[in-house]
C-alpha cells in the first residue's frame, strides 16, 4: 500500500516535507487531519500568513500572527509549529502564559491531530508533556512561561500563544530567555511564534 510505502521511506518523506510549504503539507492526506477525518483546507488569509513567511523563511525569526478572537489564530501556530517540528529535527516548544495553557492550547491540538491522524500516530510517542517524533528523534515540548526552566534553551521553535498575556515581569523575563538562537538548522533560522489578539487599552 501507499502508506507501507512511506513508512519503508520515512527519511524521504520528511526531506520532502521539509521542502514543501507548510499549507500544502497541511492539506494533504498526511498532513493536518481534521476531526472529521479529513485533510484541513485553511482560510485565505491563514494561508497568506504562511506564504509570506514561506518567502522569507531563510531569514524571518519572529512570526506575529494577529487578528480578532475566534478566527483561528492558536490553530495556524499550531499548523506552522508541527511542520517545523517534523520536518526540522530538533526541539521545539510549545509555551503559554501559565503549564496549563501550554497544554490546553496549540500542544493540545497536535496531539489531538496527531491521533487523528493514521500515518503519523504510530510514528509520534507521548510521554508527559513532550512528543518525541521517533524517525528523528525531533522533541515537542509543552512548557510554562518560567524563565529559569527555559534559560539556556538550544531550540529550532518556540510559539507563544495568547501573547497578549505576557504582562507580568517573570513572563516577559520568560519570552526574552527563549529568543530565538542564532545560526542555521536545516537551513533555517530558529522561529519564534507569537499568536494573540490586540488586548486591551492601556496594556
Amino acid at each position: 500500500t501507499m502508506k507501507a510505502v512511506l513508512m519503508n521511506n520515512i527519511n524521504e518523506v520528511i526531506t520532502a516535507w521539509r521542502d514543501t510549504d507548510p499549507v500544502t503539507w497541511a492539506q494533504s492526506q498526511y498532513g493536518w487531519i481534521t476531526p472529521e477525518g479529513q485533510p484541513i483546507t485553511l482560510t485565505a488569509w491563514q494561508s497568506a500568513v504562511v506564504a509570506a513567511w514561506w518567502g522569507h523563511r531563510s531569514t524571518v525569526t519572529t512570526l506575529a500572527i494577529s487578528n480578532v478572537k475566534k478566527t483561528g489564530k492558536t490553530l495556524l501556530n499550531s499548523v506552522l509549529l508541527a511542520w517545523r517540528w517534523l520536518a526540522l529535527p530538533g526541539v521545539h516548544f510549545a509555551v503559554g502564559n501559565d503549564l496549563d495553557q501550554s497544554t490546553a492550547r496549540q500542544y493540545a491540538e497536535i496531539v489531538d491531530m496527531i491521533r487523528r491522524n493514521s500515518f503519523l500516530a504510530p510514528l509520534v510517542k507521548v510521554t508527559g508533556k513532550v512528543l518525541t517524533f521517533e524517525p528523528t528523534g525531533s522533541q515537542l515540548v509543552a512548557l510554562a512561561q518560567d524563565a529559569a526552566g527555559n534559560a539556556g534553551a538550544n531550540h529550532l521553535t518556540a510559539s507563544h500563544t495568547e501573547a497578549w498575556g505576557v504582562l507580568s515581569e517573570g513572563a516577559m523575563r520568560a519570552y526574552e530567555e527563549l529568543t530565538p538562537p542564532p545560526g542555521l538548522s536545516w537551513g533555517l533560522p530558529a522561529l519564534r511564534i507569537l499568536d494573540s489578539y490586540a488586548g486591551y487599552e492601556g496594556e
